[in-house]
């Protein structure tokens, strides 16, 4: 494999008004996912659950033998237990968020001459980065 050997002293890299030129055209480097829908999808996860599932069954068999009381009491316990997983997942979400968040990659690259180390999302089209 033939390349081209550059130095890194022949390199200046984008000058600052470029970096903010170009910042403006195209944005900050992030990957947008489309906005989900968690806490609906967190319900039909619990729901799909095949202890849920025995809970509900079981509910429904009560109140159709006619044991109402039992049958809301079972009713209650699901809703408790539902709220408890809704809860945790919620607290799971926030949790692994941060520690994305903590575990942003950095990459150096040279702007105006000098190496710079940058977060990811700081990156602009145009940019050398160092390997």
């Amino acid at each position: 494999m033939s390349g081209k050997v550059i130095h890194i002293e022949n390199l200046t890299g984008l000058s600052n008004p470029e970096v903010i030129q170009l910042r403006e055209q195209y944005g900050k480097n992030l990957f947008q996912a489309a906005p989900s829908r968690r806490l609906l999808n967190n319900i039909l996860a619990i729901l799909k659950e095949p202890m849920m599932i025995l809970l509900i069954i079981s509910c429904s068999l009560y109140f159709t033998l006619g044991e109402t009381s039992e049958g809301i009491l079972m009713l209650v316990a699901i809703s408790i237990v539902s709220v408890i997983s809704l809860y945790q997942e919620s607290r799971s979400n926030q949790a692994i968020e941060a520690l994305n968040k903590y575990s942003e990659p950095r990459i150096k690259v040279i702007r105006e001459g000098l190496e710079v180390d940058l977060a990811s999302e700081d990156l602009v089209p145009g940019d050398i980065m160092l390997l």
